[in-house]
């Protein structure tokens, strides 16, 4: 197996996330998928003759599940500046049209170059927490591109609710962090059903973890509601 590029974060071990910057791409309107797995789910995308954003959510987790290859980074490269079909040569058969994305797929895929690109992590983060539903998909969207953004924004997440805690508002009864969770909760619930738990089961897990270092002083009833 040839080498893989992993991306390079730093999971917030400094304030703010490093990223390995995007390589300089020409596209050619081709490319070879050498992972077989990646290579039958761009057959199935050929064979439906539609590239829309259910398939690009079916695809991204498989192209990212053990890093970048080179023909991986130009696969994804191709497919968010195509505009006319790509031709892909597969470990198997003849090579078959990949038809362009949509616009919300685009979207969706592009936003990990955004990441990769962005000089400060944290920053691209800070500008779109508790910034409106559109925003607030881009988090919870940023999760779903492999296990170590989906950690990332998990310690982003509970990092910033944690803030929310402190002396004076625990006495309070935690109204700092119970005014911030409502706030969340209501931008996820304009975006949709899907985001939504996502994004729910982050806010969860963020909220458990704080609550166990507080020695489970949190009230239940702020999060438990959106056990997953």
């Amino acid at each position: 197996m040839r080498p893989r590029i992993v991306l390079g974060f730093l999971l917030f071990a400094a304030p703010a996330l490093a990223l390995a910057a995007a390589p300089a791409f020409v596209p050619n309107r081709a490319g070879f998928a050498e992972d077989e797995r990646v290579a039958v789910t761009l057959h199935a995308i050929s064979e439906a003759k539609r590239f829309d954003e259910a398939a690009a959510r079916r695809l991204m987790p498989i192209l990212l599940v053990d890093g970048l290859s080179p023909e991986e980074q130009d696969i994804y490269y191709e497919i968010i500046a195509a505009r006319t079909p790509i031709q892909i040569r597969a470990p198997f058969g003849p090579p078959f049209p990949l038809p362009p994305p949509d616009g919300a797929a685009r979207e969706y895929m592009t936003l990990l170059k955004t990441v990769v690109e962005s000089p400060n992590l944290q920053a691209t983060l800070d500008a779109r927490w508790l910034a409106g539903g559109r925003e607030m998909k881009d988090l919870v969207d940023i999760s779903t591109f492999g296990s170590q953004l989906n950690n990332a924004i998990l310690t982003y997440v509970t990092r910033k609710l944690a803030a929310d805690v402190t002396t004076g508002n625990v006495a309070e009864g935690f109204t700092a962090l119970k005014d911030n969770v409502t706030k969340v909760r209501a931008q996820l619930a304009m975006t949709d059903i899907d985001t939504e738990r996502r994004g729910k089961t982050l806010l969860y897990n963020a909220l458990r973890d704080i609550d166990g270092r507080m020695s489970n002083s949190i009230p239940d009833e702020l999060y438990a509601d959106m056990k997953p």
